[in-house]
């Protein structure tokens, strides 16, 4: 017997891809409904050698087709990527499936969020059945939003680490100077890109020997880096090469002003980097502690920034070995066995309810 899993998503990405290749193709079954085409060369090659999953584009299908696939397919779980979907709400309120919310989304307290919380067991409960979040904080907002945390299951992003053995052998050598400062991000206001330049180029004017700042990712406000001293933009990136830009630098820096989650503090983690992360970095909670493996400043406050740079001008090679394995462990807690757990978690919740659901109906009869 093999389980069926529909997943009704936005876009594919390289973690999502390694997620489902973990799962064994002799007990699972999976659809995946995707937005947009795939770009990603190693997510396409991860997809076209998968023999248990098939990819499905959204624009082909209308709100009944969609829903008329659901109920042929009969899946065991339906796993959505956010509710206010059209098409995907047609899905959901037929479904004989556990429906599940998959959400990166952190509390921030905001007017809409107070009011989703208000309204959440009118249009959320009658919807979902439990939720697949991405690390603690998400979790907090799911218990908010007033799922049981039986219920609650967490690993929806993951990624697998290289061996830490195989870390170490560029560890030592990340405290020279002439390692630099990294950030792979999209270079737009969410990511605090101008955060980022003012707090780089007040570093240098407190130091007599700068590291050089290296940018990978592309965006609207890639023109803020031209002619900046010091400052080197690679442009866009793909999964394969990122492993090595991991590990030619002392440090990951995400000065987000909004972070849900943030996969590439996971990947950061996971290549044994330390990371530097402004207070809205949603995966803060699960992958910083800090002054152990990196720290923590407030979005936009650039003079912040600027004098945490300069700390790891004075750190010395123990203390920096230090932040490099406790960065490593904390990121061991997003590989894809997490994924798996939580998948056969809500399998064995699906398996419940269907008795309870036979029991009762037995009852009735």
């Amino acid at each position: 017997m093999k389980f069926k899993l529909m997943f009704c998503w936005s876009s594919l990405s390289s973690y999502f891809a390694q997620s489902i290749s973990s799962l064994d193709p002799d007990i699972f079954e999976i659809v995946i409904f995707h937005k947009g085409t795939c770009e990603d060369n190693y997510v396409r090659k991860v997809f076209s050698n998968s023999k248990n999953c098939r990819l499905l584009e959204y624009s082909r299908f209308n709100p009944r087709d969609l829903a008329t696939f659901e109920k042929s397919f009969s899946p065991d779980l339906l796993i959505v990527g956010g509710w206010q979907d059209r098409k995907y709400r047609s899905v959901l309120k037929q479904s004989n499936a556990l429906r599940v919310l998959a959400m990166d989304n952190v509390y921030r307290g905001t007017l809409k969020q107070k009011i989703g919380i208000a309204t959440s067991r009118l249009y959320l409960h009658n919807k979902f059945d439990c939720a697949f979040v991405a690390g603690s904080a998400q979790l907090d907002f799911a218990k908010k939003l007033g799922f049981q945390k039986d219920r609650i299951f967490k690993g929806v992003y993951s990624t697998k680490p290289p061996h830490f053995e195989f870390q170490a052998k560029s560890i030592t050598g990340r405290i020279d100077r002439h390692v630099p400062f990294l950030f792979v991000g999209r270079l737009v206001e969410d990511k605090g890109i101008p955060t980022l330049i003012k707090g780089y180029e007040r570093y240098r004017q407190l130091s007599s020997s700068p590291r050089e700042l290296h940018i990978y990712g592309a965006g609207e406000l890639s023109s803020l880096l031209l002619g900046r001293e010091g400052v080197t933009s690679f442009g866009s990136i793909s999964y394969e090469q990122l492993s090595v830009v991991y590990q030619e630098a002392i440090a990951l820096v995400l000065p987000s002003n909004r972070e849900q989650f943030g996969m590439v503090v996971v990947e950061a983690c996971q290549h044994a980097l330390p990371v530097v992360l402004s207070e809205n970095v949603g995966s803060s909670k699960d992958l910083l502690q800090v002054n152990l493996n990196g720290y923590s400043f407030g979005a936009g406050d650039f003079e912040s920034l600027a004098r945490i740079f300069a700390k790891f001008d004075e750190m010395k090679i123990e203390e920096y070995l230090s932040f490099a394995s406790t960065s490593y462990e904390m990121g061991k807690a997003f590989t894809p066995d997490k994924f798996i757990d939580s998948i056969l978690g809500m399998i064995h919740l699906r398996i419940l309810s269907t008795k309870v659901n036979n029991i009762k109906n037995c009852k009735h009869t």
